[in-house]
């Protein structure tokens, strides 16, 4: 059954959660922290579209919002994001 109300309620939690998150993220740039929100992979062709991309191996990232990491793969990066963000 529909409940319009509850819709609303999750939708409410859902947007404060994206702007504590987005207010994380502030604070870790102001103290100067990449926080790793764009990289680039390989691509399946192995064609190379962007400097950063030059000897990744299948699998792998390298961050591309300043700090240059090499990522092993998706979850390593997805760590390092939360660790700068949450600690």
């Amino acid at each position: 059954m529909y409940d319009p109300e509850a819709t609303i309620q999750d939708a409410d939690i859902e947007m404060a959660e994206y702007a504590r998150e987005a207010r994380a993220i502030d604070i870790a740039r102001s103290r100067g922290e990449c926080v790793h929100s764009s990289v680039v992979g390989r691509s399946s062709t192995g064609e190379v579209y962007y400097p950063e991309q030059v000897g990744l191996a299948p699998g792998q990232f390298r961050c591309t919002d300043g700090c240059g990491r090499l990522f092993e793969d998706e979850a390593a990066h997805n760590r390092a994001i939360w660790e700068v963000i949450w600690g």
